[in-house]
Formats: structure tokens, C-alpha cells, sequence
């Protein structure tokens, strides 16, 4: 919090129904929460963070609590503030190493470094605080995971597919609707359409999106899904959003078929 008010001139910050920003104050403004009065609102939230399991009810007070409304918040400006001290320092006392790190993304605890010649692996004890657990997840520098992508190298291009923890669990996982819960026929049958063009948008090999396309129809069959149904859903969605499509080379129509087809 300190960080976020130095240097600003406003006092606090404005919250409205929709949005909450900073300003300098006028005459007409409500009393915007202060730094201190966040600095409050944010240890009340970590230090009381309850859950309940069957007739017991815990409190967490190792780390940011989990579950909770501004839970990613909180962990995104809790790594971000180290990361952008150690970067402010790095460039004034070493730009070329700075630089390395220059295609390094995190998505709250999910990040990904690319081409920093291992810059990241030797630095980051000296980014994070000793608690802070690091889990490498990629086996080689030519394949990884990040967030819903599966990421591989092939003559210098990266290769995208989907990618989805859940199927290398041991147990079956409930995932899209059934047909028989209650919302509408309709509504239940555009999921699939939407699920199917996310895969397209994350995969860059036609064969890699029939695989996962036809896993996704083969498990819609199974919650109620009719092969008339699914076509005409497919049909109308492929209409709609030609253009991520056509970088597979093949006509829509076939497409649609060859989705339906072996499930």
C-alpha cells in the first residue's frame, strides 16, 4: 500500500457501484478510503479467513486465504511488489541482465519465462521472499505448461494445444452442464459451441483440435447431448467465427463433420 500512495496526489480511494480509482479530492467527494483505512481492510480479511468442514470450522493463518473474493488480488501485489523492486534495482545495477527478463509473464501464481537464457532459474531467490515455494513444471526447455496452454517448441515456431490438468486424475471430473439440470435446452447446447471455439483459439494443429474436440462431444453424449443437437450447434458457432478457423485450411462444413465424426 505504501507503494501504490507514494508519490500520488491523491488521499485515498474513491469507490463507486461500479468502479474505484484515485483522485485529488474537491469539495463534493465522499471520504475516500484512506491507505490506512486499506492497510485495515486487508488485515482483517487475511486474519480472518474461516472454512468449515462438516461440524468443524478452521481458520487459515499460514499465507493468503484461499476461496475468498479478493484472494488473487492480494497474491498479485504480494509477488508483484518483490518482482518490481528487484527489476527497478536490476536495471540501475545491471541492464543487460535486466533484459533477460524481459519475456517473463506471470497470471497471478502461473508464470512463464521465455528465452532469458535461464536468467530466471538462477534469480529468483533473489526476487521471492525465503517462504515462497517455486515449482518448476516443465521437464525441458523445448515443452511446458501454461495456464490452459500446452506449449512446445518445433523448429523455432511454438506449437499451442490445450491443456487441462483434470484429465491425468485418476477419478472422473464433472465438467460442463448436463442436459437434464436446470437451465435451458438452449443454453445448454451453446456451451458446447463456446467450449469448442476456445479450443480452436488455443490450438494451432488441426489434428490437436480434433482431438480435444472430440473428447469434449464424446463427454457432451454422455450428459445428454443429441448428434442432432451438437451439429446444428457447431454449425451455427463455426458461421459466426470463421476467421479463428481458417487457419486450419479446411472448409467448415467438413470441419463440423469431422468433429462429429468417431465420438
Amino acid at each position: 500500500m505504501d507503494f501504490c500512495f507514494k508519490g500520488g496526489i491523491s488521499k485515498g480511494v474513491y469507490v463507486h457501484k461500479t468502479d474505484a480509482y484515485w483522485r485529488k479530492p474537491s469539495k463534493d467527494s465522499k471520504d475516500p478510503y484512506t491507505m490506512e483505512d486499506i492497510k485495515s481492510v486487508l488485515n482483517y480479511v487475511i486474519d480472518n479467513a474461516f472454512f468449515q468442514v462438516g461440524n468443524k470450522v478452521f481458520r487459515q493463518i499460514i499465507g493468503i486465504p484461499m476461496g475468498s473474493d479478493p484472494a488473487p488480488f492480494i497474491a498479485n501485489l504480494f509477488l508483484y511488489i518483490y518482482e518490481n523492486r528487484f527489476m527497478t534495482n536490476l536495471k540501475k545495477d545491471d541492464l543487460a541482465r535486466a533484459k533477460n527478463l524481459r519475456h517473463v509473464f506471470r497470471f497471478i501464481d502461473d508464470l512463464i519465462s521465455l528465452n532469458d537464457n535461464d536468467e530466471f532459474m538462477r534469480s529468483h531467490k533473489e526476487i521471492y521472499p525465503p517462504e515462497m515455494e517455486l515449482k518448476v513444471e516443465n521437464e525441458n526447455n523445448f515443452s511446458a505448461s501454461f495456464l490452459d496452454l500446452a506449449l512446445a517448441v518445433s523448429e523455432g515456431v511454438i506449437d499451442t494445444k490445450l491443456f487441462d490438468k483434470r484429465d491425468a486424475f485418476n477419478f472422473s471430473v464433472v465438467r460442463m452442464p448436463y442436459k437434464c439440470s436446470n437451465i435451458p435446452c438452449k443454453m445448454f447446447y451453446s456451451t458446447i459451441g463456446a467450449e469448442i471455439l476456445r479450443i480452436c483459439r488455443a490450438t494451432s494443429h488441426y489434428n490437436f483440435f480434433l482431438i480435444s474436440a472430440r473428447s469434449l462431444i464424446s463427454r457432451m453424449r454422455k450428459q445428454g447431448a443429441d448428434t442432432q443437437g451438437i451439429q446444428r450447434v457447431i454449425a451455427k458457432m463455426i458461421g459466426r467465427h470463421l476467421k479463428p478457423f481458417e487457419k486450419y485450411g479446411i472448409a467448415a462444413e467438413q470441419i463440423a463433420i469431422d468433429i462429429s465424426s468417431s465420438t
